[in-house]
């Protein structure tokens, strides 16, 4: 592959497309050419649909071995881990049985961790899946999964992504508007953290909602 601007679609990460270059995530986000992207967005995992990427060529190296011997290579950042918190209005759903299946690869039978976690091995360019994770009283939650990328925190479609992370978020709503299933989630969440309920996705809920979710 050669060099090369992309613009970032809508399921397109740095992840996914460092695998598809043969580079690592790390080498992509870190060339010269991306730091305009970098000043702008905090992490290499929330940019958003648009976003301009440089992809440099890889840079091709050749290793000497002997003949009929085997020669084992390990490819770095592959598989990608993928690593959720599941939680209910902030409180993690510990230690609850879970399915999980996503696109490409058998279901997997689990269970979270003291603190509501999940950590698995992905391919970097892994599509949509969903977690059904079985709640004490016996329901069970069909949560959502698309691990390439979040969008930032001031659009709407980044705040409800995090809200539904958080389990703020559920049932029907207008994916990228703040209508009012998302600002009755955000005053929700903004009750939880002692903040004023405004339902507003101003400057200190977006602060709140990165620290709550982690990025």
């Amino acid at each position: 592959m050669s060099n090369a601007w992309v613009q970032l679609g809508k399921e397109d990460s740095v992840d996914n497309l460092a695998y598809n270059a043969g580079l690592l995530p790390a080498t992509l986000w870190g060339h010269a050419k991306n730091q305009p992207l970098r000043d702008t967005r905090a992490s290499m995992h929330v940019l958003q649909e648009g976003d301009k990427l440089f992809v440099p060529a890889i840079d091709i190296k050749t290793l000497d071995g002997q003949t009929g011997q085997r020669h084992r290579f390990r490819r770095h950042s592959v598989p990608a881990r993928l690593a959720l918190t599941l939680a209910i209005n902030g409180q993690a759903l510990a230690n609850r049985p879970c399915r999980i299946e996503i696109a490409g690869r058998p279901p997997l039978e689990t269970s979270t961790d003291a603190q509501g976690g999940l950590t698995l091995p992905v391919m970097p360019d892994t599509g949509h899946g969903q977690v059904s994770v079985t709640l004490a009283s016996g329901e069970i939650l069909d949560i959502p999964l698309a691990p390439r990328r979040l969008d930032p925190v001031d659009t709407a479609s980044g705040a409800q992504a995090r809200l539904q992370n958080l389990g703020y978020l559920q049932g029907e709503f207008s994916a990228g508007m703040l209508d009012l299933t998302t600002v009755l989630a955000l005053a929700s969440f903004q009750w939880d953290q002692d903040m004023e309920r405004s339902g507003m996705l101003d400057q200190a809920t977006q602060d709140a909602l990165i620290a709550a979710h982690g990025c």
